[in-house]
């Protein structure tokens, strides 16, 4: 039954990283929902403390 999986994405061409939930078995990684569509993580140095 596990149709979603979350987790940290980049996007092509980004150096920001999302908080999101996609589809688990869509091999486009199509997203349902992204957490911090407004405010990306932009160093990942900051994301890990």
């Amino acid at each position: 039954m596990n149709m979603f999986e979350i987790g940290f994405f980049r996007p092509e061409k980004s150096m920001n990283r999302y908080l999101g939930i996609w589809y688990k078995k869509i091999s486009t990684g199509t997203g349902v929902w992204v957490a911090n569509r407004e405010t990306p993580i932009t160093n990942i140095r900051h994301a890990q403390t």
